[in-house]
């Protein structure tokens, strides 16, 4: 195993294609999991927006991640709009 791992490191062209063959399968994982949870998310939100169209309540569980959701999405509005007034307004600071 240690003369493979000499022999790999000594031939910088098989460090290339070891790293660009890393670098592909992380993006593909990454690209893979990106795709579930928008799937994911998706269905939640279809699901949500059906519940809410027929009148039915939903379940306590998933009243309060809806609440805790919206609930981060005001603290990150709010957050973005102290950013956005402590920003120069020409970009350079003086």
């Amino acid at each position: 195993m240690s003369e493979f791992i000499k022999s790999v490191v000594s031939h910088p062209l098989f460090l290339i294609v070891l790293a660009v063959i890393t670098v592909y399968l992380v993006m593909h994982i990454v690209r893979g999991l990106l795709r579930l949870f928008i799937a994911l998310a998706l269905l939640i939100g279809i699901y949500a927006g059906y519940m809410t169209y027929t009148g039915r309540d939903m379940p306590t569980m998933q009243k309060t991640i809806a609440q805790q959701c919206a609930t981060l999405i005001e603290k990150a509005q709010s957050l973005m709009d102290d950013i956005k007034h402590r920003a120069p307004s020409d970009g350079a600071q003086k």
